[in-house]
């Protein structure tokens, strides 16, 4: 392999396994955008059929029916904090329900809350809309499991790499260790991630000079959720385009 071919094949590396990355947590936006229209259809056959049985004295098939619009009204609030902060709603999903973080996460999701519907067959309405949102989780989840599965064979090829070029002697990146390491320093929280003024400290410590702009779309390019903070995978993939071969884009 060329010497002059590396920096475009590192580069390739790092571009597919942020690009990677991100669709192990958002997926598609065909995905989101059923979503929110599954969770709007479950809203909208559970509020009808509630009222249709409280009104013919069956209480117990309207609770179900409200259970429906409840799961539904939180399917479209993940969503819709997928795309802004309005009302702090990303954040409080971050903190008390992680799994929607995640492909596979809201995919299940999705699967459970259909089942409310699907158990009213031969509800017309309610089989139908259960079916479409049956339909969206299991197209999330395999998609949540491909997109791991991609993860996981990019970052086996960014640790091969980095270890290739160690052991030759070359003027490579940091070992996966000594990376680990420097993550370390950087969460000074100890918390597995590191935020934007932690990433800022370390930069500067490290006298790599960024301007704030450059601090904004840094965090944005390894961050695509969201969540306001970089895990070690998100970072090792960093650190390679950043320190070897592939051009830095800070």
């Amino acid at each position: 392999m060329s010497e002059s071919n590396t920096p475009l094949i590192e580069h390739r590396l790092f571009r597919d396994f942020a690009g990677w990355k991100q669709h192990a947590k958002g997926g598609p936006a065909l995905l989101s955008v059923s979503a929110v229209v599954g969770g709007t259809l479950q809203v909208l056959a559970g509020l009808v059929t509630a009222l249709t049985q409280l009104l013919t004295l069956r209480p117990l098939i309207a609770l179900l029916n409200i259970y429906m619009i409840v799961f539904g009204l939180f399917i479209i609030a993940i969503e819709v904090a997928r795309w802004t902060t309005f009302l702090g709603i990303r954040h409080w999903l971050q903190q008390w329900f992680r799994f929607t973080q995640r492909c596979i996460g809201r995919g299940v999701l999705h699967l459970f809350v259909a089942t409310f519907a699907l158990i009213q067959f031969p509800n017309p309405l309610s089989t139908v809309t259960g079916a479409i949102l049956g339909l969206v989780g299991i197209a999330t989840i395999i998609t949540g499991i491909y997109a791991g599965f991609k993860v996981q064979e990019l970052h086996q090829e960014l640790k091969a790499k980095c270890g290739a070029i160690d052991r030759a002697g070359g003027e490579g990146p940091l070992g996966y260790a000594e990376v680990k390491w420097q993550f370390a320093l950087m969460d000074q929280d100890g918390s597995g991630q590191v935020t934007r003024n932690e990433l800022d400290g370390w930069l500067k410590k490290n006298n790599i000079a960024v301007s704030e702009l450059e601090l904004e779309a840094l965090m944005a390019y390894l961050d695509p959720d969201g969540s306001g903070s970089v895990n070690l995978d998100e970072f090792y993939a960093w650190f390679i385009s950043r320190h070897g071969w592939g051009p830095a884009w800070v």
